[in-house]
């Protein structure tokens, strides 16, 4: 019995391993999501270590290697140090300054940023292993072990999980659930926020039209998206959206905002395809400004958040929304991100007595991107992510996408206003968006 348990397990490993490569070979980038907590009180590195490496039993992929071979990367399931706890002593002053893991560092690290009465802990995984929301649920996991390890003195015994859950079923399974969602007033009215949907009745959401279609039906929608000469991503948007809109117990005609909810890859919406730069498998801002009716025509509501996509582009929208990290245009390999806050999703994490979450921050690093194109600002990706009662999109400009002689590219107004935002850190069109206010030299807010 032990035997044939260990052979379904290596399978599953190697199930995970292989579709990893190949999300990191179709990025050909090495991108690292970090998950930032800062804490008041005092923290054991200890516990801490320990709690990280029953996190890499019990998920082994978070144990991992990743060689260049050749032109491609392998991702094999071996450890590359000790610990993945690293203290660094000097303050994180800006999430913008996390690295990005190499191929050296695995897949896998917690850094620990020690204060005068507390510390930043940011827990990054590679992206090409876990999408956003699933590497929340490691950021929660790790905090529940480290809470054990505290409160009882012993280390629990890895509990090796071979294939990744969904974010949802993950976070269910440990009695996890979606806190009552808050409405979205700059958005308009919708249905997806507010109006907290019963699990006993509503089936579970499944993110990724890859994991939501079987072979046949992904060829059947080829085809389908060939005849109506579309793409395939714009097809599939639309049959997602439906797919969604269809767990809502309300009238068919009714529109409902669906939120940020889709994983899917909007590369090919783009016009030109470049606009954007390099959008992975994204969560967008222009799907939640999309109604969509129970009886909508998938192409259209799929052609209808494309359009919004370019609209955002086109706009400023997204340009103005910009934070200047330092009060400056650019700094180090990277210019300003946008940060967006709306109603959230995801639970925090346990903490033992004398340890306080203070704030937390979401950071998507990836290695720099030469600046070249047409001479707009470029973002390079943007995702979204979401914890207790806010989400925030992080958006990454290429260093020298932005300089001074494209200040109202940037900022509505005159350049005498874009050199006095530069000084208060511009809000951009945060009214518009629901962005924070200003935020202290540790990346939290100062309101």
């Amino acid at each position: 019995m032990s035997a044939t348990a260990r052979v379904k397990e290596t399978v599953g490993i190697e199930r995970m391993l292989s579709a990893a490569e190949s999300e990191l070979n179709h990025l050909r980038k090495y991108t690292t999501i970090w998950y930032v907590a800062w804490l008041r009180g005092d923290l054991d590195i200890a516990a801490l270590s320990a709690a990280g490496a029953v996190m890499q039993g019990n998920h082994p992929y978070l144990a991992a290697r990743v060689d260049p071979v050749g032109r491609l990367f392998r991702v094999t399931t071996e450890q590359v140090r000790d610990t993945v706890v690293s203290v660094r002593y000097e303050r994180l002053r800006d999430v913008a300054a996390l690295p990005v893991l190499s191929l050296d560092d695995g897949t896998y690290a917690i850094l620990v940023y020690p204060g005068d009465s507390g510390s930043a802990v940011a827990v990054g995984v590679d992206h090409s292993i876990a999408d956003a929301r699933l590497s929340y649920s490691y950021f929660h996991e790790l905090w529940e072990l480290y809470t054990e390890i505290v409160t009882s003195g012993t280390i629990p015994r890895p509990r090796r999980q071979p294939i990744p859950m969904a974010p949802e079923a993950a976070l269910a399974k440990r009695g996890l659930h979606r806190a009552a969602l808050p409405e979205k007033p700059w958005f308009g009215p919708t249905s997806w926020a507010g109006r907290q949907q019963d699990n006993s009745t509503s089936p579970q959401m499944v993110l990724g039209w890859k994991q939501r279609f079987d072979p046949e039906l992904s060829a059947s929608l080829r085809a389908s998206a060939r005849r109506r000469d579309t793409t395939l991503n714009t097809l599939v948007t639309g049959v997602i959206a439906l797919a969604e809109r269809a767990l809502f117990r309300i009238g068919d005609d009714e529109p409902v905002n669906l939120g940020f909810e889709s994983l899917v890859d909007y590369r090919r919406h783009l016009t030109p395809p470049a606009e954007l730069g390099e959008i992975a498998n994204g969560i967008m801002i222009a799907r939640s400004q999309v109604a969509v009716r129970a009886n909508d025509d998938p192409l259209r509501v799929g052609a209808a958040v494309a359009a919004q996509i370019n609209d955002d582009i086109a706009s400023g929208f997204l340009v103005q929304s910009v934070n200047h990290i330092g009060g400056t245009a650019l700094t180090g390999n990277w210019g300003p991100f946008i940060r967006i806050t709306n109603p959230g999703v995801l639970p925090l994490p346990p903490l033992p007595a004398g340890l306080t979450l203070e704030d937390f921050d979401a950071q998507l690093t990836t290695p720099r991107t030469p600046s070249s194109g047409p001479p707009a600002p470029q973002a390079s990706r943007y995702e979204v992510y979401s914890i207790g009662a806010e989400f925030t999109v992080v958006c990454k400009f290429a260093a020298g996408a932005l300089t001074g002689s494209r200040p109202r590219r940037c900022v509505p107004g005159s350049s005498r206003e874009w050199r006095r935002s530069q000084n208060r850190r511009t809000q951009g069109a945060g009214a518009r968006c629901g962005r924070r206010g200003p935020r202290d030299r540790h990346g939290r807010d100062v309101n």
